[in-house]
């Protein structure tokens, strides 16, 4: 059973996150950002999609960092990154794409509240095994109001233990699941998985990918 923690420590916790990605950018320790997997990921998603839905794609991409997964995108409808973190590459992307592209920084929580666009496809290569765990089920609520009513999720998340405590030293959970307990939480929501798929990080821990369809 997941601790439940209370509203205070959530709340504080924003802080913590932010700082965490912060620092990793400014150490030049986010080794996510070249990670093959995470890009694999978004082309397995997208050709999920497209597939299924047959027609141009507006994106949402979650946890964006420098932006690099719209260049192994081919033609969108749009593409929108959002980030605790402003990247300094996001600038260098102005013009290089014949559709819309926006970034953003915000917590994808606090924004998805307050916006009203819908999209097709949504990817979050790694950052729900972030959330505070007392969020899991709020995020994916979110996450299904932001999608058309035909739209699909793909998550890739920790597929193994982290670390022990699965708190790392910059204050971020870890979370991880088995295929059994991603799809049971996924499918508490309003989504419907698809597939699940396993794979290796970059620094060699087993991680999930799991496409969701919108019930």
């Amino acid at each position: 059973m997941v601790e439940r923690h209370s509203h205070h420590d959530v709340e504080r916790y924003k802080t913590v996150i932010k700082e965490a990605f912060t620092k990793h950018y400014e150490e030049g320790s986010d080794v996510w950002s070249n990670d093959a997997s995470l890009v694999d990921a978004t082309k397995i998603a997208f050709d999920t999609a497209f597939k299924r839905l047959n027609r141009r794609l507006h994106l949402l991409d979650i946890g964006c960092g420098n932006g690099r997964h719209l260049m192994s995108l081919p033609n969108l409808a749009s593409y929108t990154g959002i980030d605790l973190f402003h990247h300094e590459n996001w600038e260098s992307y102005d013009g290089t794409k014949p559709f819309e592209v926006k970034f953003i920084q915000d917590d994808f929580l606090a924004w998805a509240m307050r916006q009203t666009q819908k999209f097709d496809l949504i990817v979050d290569n790694g950052c729900f095994h972030h959330q505070h765990p007392d969020e899991h089920f709020d995020y994916l609520q979110q996450i299904s109001e932001c999608l058309q009513s035909d739209g699909l999720f793909s998550v890739v998340v920790w597929g193994e233990v982290f670390r022990e405590g699965n708190i790392d030293d910059y204050g971020r959970y870890h979370c991880y699941f088995s295929p059994e307990s991603i799809v049971q939480l996924i499918e508490s929501t309003p989504l419907e998985v698809l597939r699940v798929i396993e794979s290796k990080a970059l620094i060699g821990k087993s991680q999930l990918q799991v496409i969701a369809l919108k019930k």
